[in-house]
């Protein structure tokens, strides 16, 4: 009877193991799709904030981030024990302490700087799993995509409210969207009120589920990506674009299926 109990504590052990990892998985994938609606929304969100007086609330996915930051050092640096995440915890512990030490530096500027990489440790938890293949996390991502692609494509003909609008931040008054010009064109910043964000904002969701979308749609919506992007005038994520769509074309439509894994890692290397 002992041994029966034993093993029984054991298998409820692992079960709660398996749960727990799960839980924060599913965690981790949520609060990625909160980046994601705030990156792509970001001067629509900051604005409509200010307007209720509900400013803080920019700042909840920032707070969960260092949460996850905690998790991630308790579970993978102690617990597991993984070289990796040590290294990981280590570097930015000392990051920022080298910061505090050897930078003029406030508390809101000090916390400013670090909430800006919590987000990597939210893709950390999710290591070994893709957060892609939970449904509710595709629709998100292109949902994104899409809202991000009207924003741009609308900039030119449509004066959104929060260009050029002062938004509460850490450090004061902070100007959501200041016109940049590139060859005497306005860098438009759609739904995100920046340029860079608003193009990327384009690319890198769709980047992530296009595998889940057919092989005609995705020859359709490549122009429209295009014409998105042109109009944010962001030659990095225009140059990115071209580099996706010679890999769709070439390793995703004249790769048999078979052969895709060995040429997507030798891309890689």
């Amino acid at each position: 009877m002992a041994s029966l109990w034993y093993s029984a504590e054991v298998a409820d052990d692992a079960a709660s193991m398996v749960d727990k990892t799960d839980v924060a998985f599913k965690c981790a994938a949520a609060l990625l799709c909160m980046f994601a609606i705030r990156d792509a929304l970001t001067g629509m969100l900051r604005y409509l904030l200010q307007l209720a007086h509900l400013s803080p609330l920019w700042f909840v996915p920032d707070l969960l981030a260092m949460i996850a930051f905690a998790y991630f050092v308790w579970h993978y640096a102690i617990q597991k024990r993984s070289a990796f995440a040590i290294v990981a915890t280590f570097s930015t512990i000392s990051a920022a302490a080298v910061s505090i030490i050897f930078m003029s530096w406030t508390p809101a500027m000090f916390a400013s700087s670090v909430k800006s990489f919590m987000p990597i440790f939210v893709g950390f938890i999710c290591c070994g799993r893709s957060v892609v293949r939970l449904p509710g996390v595709r629709v998100c991502l292109a949902i994104m995509s899409a809202v991000s692609i009207i924003g741009l494509i609308f900039a030119p003909h449509i004066d959104y409210p929060w260009v050029g609008a002062d938004i509460d931040s850490f450090n004061g008054l902070r100007n959501i969207s200041r016109v940049w010009w590139i060859d005497g064109k306005v860098r438009y910043g759609g739904f995100a009120g920046d340029s860079t964000m608003a193009a990327f904002m384009v690319l890198f969701p769709y980047m992530m589920v296009y595998r889940w979308v057919p092989k005609w749609m995705n020859l359709l919506i490549l122009p429209l990506m295009l014409w998105a992007i042109q109009i944010s005038t962001n030659r990095t994520a225009l140059l990115t674009l071209v580099m996706f769509t010679l890999h769709l074309v070439v390793v995703d439509v004249l790769i048999p299926a078979k052969n895709r894994l060995d040429v997507d890692r030798l891309l890689a290397k």
